[in-house]
């Protein structure tokens, strides 16, 4: 189903599906909105923005997606994230991707956010 998909993804504004970087802009808004410590922190929103940028994606479009994220379920939003991540072939990049998360995680000092961050990834056999 995938096989027309890159296995390393070195340009993630190129190389992502849309609704890949879409799952990423709402799993970054879900981890970093978790709690005031990681929401207003400076680190936190550094490590996102990078994140976020590095897609391609146009203020209006990462605006309009956590919106509409905002919207509807949390369980079934991150059905959805789980679903649009595990469409991406290149493990080294989800890992990467697992340790910017896990970090805004534990600035959040949240533990369920940090579990579920973790059980995410798990989920994605990432760790």
């Amino acid at each position: 189903r995938f096989a027309n998909r890159p296995t390393i993804i070195t340009n993630p504004a190129k190389d992502l599906l849309t609704n890949e970087k879409y799952a990423i802009v709402k799993l970054f808004a879900f981890i970093q909105g978790a709690s005031p410590a990681s929401a207003f922190s400076d680190e936190a929103t550094q490590i996102t923005l990078s994140t976020i940028f590095s897609l391609g994606l146009s203020k209006s479009e990462v605006e309009k997606v956590i919106r509409y994220s905002m919207s509807h379920d949390s369980e079934q939003e991150i059905g959805r994230i789980i679903q649009s991540l595990d469409e991406i072939r290149d493990k080294d990049f989800l890992r990467n991707l697992y340790q910017k998360c896990l970090k805004v995680a534990t600035l959040s000092g949240d533990y369920n956010t940090i579990e579920v961050t973790k059980e995410l990834f798990w989920k994605l056999n990432v760790i």
